[in-house]
């Protein structure tokens, strides 16, 4: 497979895909406790894991890449207003996408909706709303000008080692997804 290759850097990319699921759990469980002052499963795993944050971030990763390197969409644009604004764009459009597809998959899956803003306002169905779109527009570019070097970070995980991590923990999410979804068709 191209992303167990020998560089290894996508087991390294997965391995920040499955952090970046953590924190947006993590981001969740507060933001509830916040707002509504109690916890609440903010999920359809049962490990503490938004698998869509991770998903958005490889989407993003592989698709326009961090502002300065940028990926397959953005590559060639000089670097500049015009690129960054494009970046921005891209990334309003990615999460929201994600959102709008994970959503209406995940309530035909289980039934259940996992997350609305018909309570926001400038919506688009259940799960996109202009505010909240613009907002994942800016926090990936900012969490992306910095990726590289969390990357670096990550990369000091031996390759061999990161490659059993990232199938390890990537088996474990799927048995997990798969579980839950059997249990929400009995």
């Amino acid at each position: 497979m191209y992303y167990f290759s020998k560089t290894n850097l996508g087991s390294h990319v997965l391995l920040s895909a499955i952090i970046a699921s953590h924190l947006g759990w993590v981001f969740e469980m507060i933001l509830f406790v916040c707002l509504y002052g109690g916890i609440a499963d903010r999920g359809f795993v049962t490990l503490p894991l938004c698998p869509i944050y991770g998903i958005t971030m490889l989407a993003v990763y592989y698709l326009i890449g961090t502002p300065h390197s940028g990926g397959v969409l953005i590559r060639g644009m000089a670097r500049g207003g015009a690129r960054n604004i494009v970046y921005f764009l891209l990334a309003v459009i990615i999460p929201s996408l994600a959102e709008l597809i994970g959503g209406e998959v995940m309530e035909i899956v289980s039934g259940e909706v996992l997350w609305g803003y018909e309570h926001i306002g400038y919506n688009f169905g259940r799960y996109v709303s202009l505010p909240i779109s613009l907002g994942w527009g800016a926090l990936i570019f900012v969490v992306m000008t910095f990726y590289d070097n969390a990357l670096n970070l990550l990369r000091r995980i031996p390759d061999n080692l990161a490659r059993r991590l990232a199938i390890s923990l990537s088996a474990l999410v799927a048995i997990d997804f798969a579980g839950n979804l059997i249990l929400s068709v009995i």
